[in-house]
């Protein structure tokens, strides 16, 4: 009998709730198992999930507003609050939902990205089930959990409250859906869970993760060979407004460039492009590129970050969104790259620009990045997260069999 594995992404937006996990699915189902994806967003992943075969579904999500909330939250329980886990009535209906997408798909084993409703109710069924992500989703259960910005005055007593209201919610609904009475915090859902770390621990979203923490590196990730020759000095991948000011000054710069930027209104083209400066509206070949240029420039995506740093190139990154801050500080850490946060908002592009070029320890910290990750393969990773998945539906069936022979 083939196992069935479900994968399932309910919170956030953007395809990488589930594009970087693709290699892992399709190493599975080449191991003969059917993969089943339930998302938040059809729109962004159907096409990407159907094209390799898995069968898709809608996730239960909340589709809820909670007046009241701060819009800004400091950690990943007052995430939670936004999504439901302050009303019982809420976390209820998405339990009760998951619990039925449950008993339609029967699960041998449960992935979830960005999905702590279906890991709750995986815990409470007993399903083998483990958390998927880049860090940012798989908090560790320090209590509090670890802060995503800087400390602010009264942080403290807010964090108590949400963690208050989220573990007695937790434990409401825990003992309406499943009979199991007892309290119930976001430490222990989380600690009761294995975490598929797919990053590296430089760029981990936490880097007070407790020591021993196994990282399996960005599963998608390729790398790039060194090139002798390239077509630009600077790879760029940008979009909106802020497109615009860094070409400008890219084209001051006199930098040989290759940018990548899909909005580029027309009028650019026209304004920027010359010999030295090339904005390509159309995805760019990056094994023609990244091994070859003196340093990228992004936002401070997760894959783009690790690809170049695995071509021993550092970056320039300007980050649209929290996570993306995150990963810009633990690049900043490591020393192999700056961003516009801070104070480094106030400066022009111009100038951060020139730092890239006349800054050669970050060069050779994405050097040292590059040298210290020259044996990692995404391929024997994937690989051995697939044994790792087998082996914890082979463990649980022992223990049931074990069980049930008592």
């Amino acid at each position: 009998m083939k196992r069935r594995l479900l994968f399932a992404w309910e919170l956030g937006a953007g395809t990488g709730h589930v594009s970087p996990y693709i290699p892992l699915l399709q190493c599975l189902q080449a191991r003969g198992w059917e993969i089943t994806v339930a998302v938040r967003d059809t729109a962004e992943v159907a096409s990407l999930v159907r094209s390799h075969e898995f069968t898709l579904l809608q996730a239960p999500v909340s589709t809820r507003l909670f007046p009241g909330l701060d819009s800004t939250s400091y950690n990943y329980t007052e995430t939670l609050l936004h999504f439901g886990y302050g009303d019982p009535q809420t976390l209820r209906g998405l339990s009760e939902a998951w619990v039925s997408l449950c008993d339609l798909v029967r699960p041998d084993l449960i992935l979830c990205s960005a999905a702590p409703t279906l890991q709750f109710v995986a815990q409470c069924l007993g399903i083998p089930h483990a958390m998927i992500g880049s860090g940012y989703n798989c908090p560790p259960a320090t209590r509090p959990l670890p802060l995503f910005r800087d400390w602010a005055p009264g942080v403290e007593q807010r964090l108590q409250n949400a963690e208050a209201t989220v573990g007695s919610v937790l434990s409401t609904v825990r003992e309406q859906v499943f009979r199991r009475t007892g309290p119930l915090s976001i430490q222990q859902l989380l600690s009761d869970s294995p975490a598929f770390l797919c990053t590296f621990h430089e760029l981990d979203h936490y880097p007070a993760r407790e020591a021993g923490a196994e990282y399996c590196g960005i599963l998608s990730a390729r790398r790039y060979p060194a090139l002798a020759e390239a077509p630009c000095d600077v790879f760029a991948y940008l979009r909106g407004a802020q497109g615009e000011t860094v070409v400008s000054a890219l084209a001051q710069s006199k930098l040989r460039a290759l940018v990548y930027w899909p909005d580029a209104p027309d009028a650019a083209y026209q304004r920027f492009a010359s010999e030295h400066l090339t904005i390509s509206p159309r995805a760019v070949k990056l094994d023609q590129v990244i091994g070859g240029c003196r340093f990228v420039i992004g936002y401070g995506s997760h894959h783009l970050t690790a690809e170049a740093l695995l071509a021993g190139k550092p970056l320039l990154l300007l980050p649209n969104h929290l996570e993306q801050e995150l990963t810009c500080r633990a690049v900043e850490r490591m020393g192999a790259g700056i961003s516009n946060l801070g104070k480094a908002r106030r400066q022009k592009p111009g100038r951060l620009l020139t730092q890239m070029i006349e800054d050669e320890s970050l060069h050779a910290a994405a050097q040292a990045f590059a040298a210290q990750y020259e044996g990692w393969s995404a391929e024997r990773s994937t690989e051995a997260l697939a044994e790792h998945c087998e082996h914890m539906v082979s463990s649980h069936s022992a223990v049931v069999r074990k069980v049930v022979a008592l």
